[in-house]
């Protein structure tokens, strides 16, 4: 009898072609880019080599502050700070929020500011 309430797989609708059109191109687009990034990467004019190394890294950086963001709210605030301040609404955590944010962007600046005479360690 259980066998007869079964459903098979649901029917494809005109919605889930079109998203499943919108993931293609997306997945194609990622492609096309990467395959390019690496292209310029290996071009033989040094100096657009350079730039290219320096667009992939400000991409990676990127990547990485919103990782590092996203850890900062998903798991250290949502974990370990939000069940002793009232949630994710409460100011508390909006203030600790900020102090993480200016500390970081503080002490990152204050590194920089060290090692500004040193174009090989402030880019590496």
């Amino acid at each position: 009898s259980s066998a007869s309430t079964r459903r098979g797989p649901e029917p494809e609708t005109k919605e889930d072609r079109r998203i499943g059109m919108i993931e293609g191109m997306v997945l194609l687009a990622f492609l096309v880019f990467f395959v390019s990034i690496i292209q310029v990467l290996q071009y033989p004019d040094p100096q657009v080599r350079s730039y290219s190394y320096k667009t992939v890294f400000a991409i990676i950086a990127i990547f990485e502050a919103l990782s590092f963001v996203r850890i900062q709210n998903e798991v250290f605030l949502a974990v370990l700070v939000d069940p002793y301040v009232g949630g994710k609404e409460s100011a508390l955590r909006h203030v600790l929020s900020c102090l993480i944010f200016f500390a970081w962007f503080l002490g990152t600046s204050a590194v920089c500011w060290v090692i500004r005479h040193d174009p090989d360690t402030l880019f590496a």
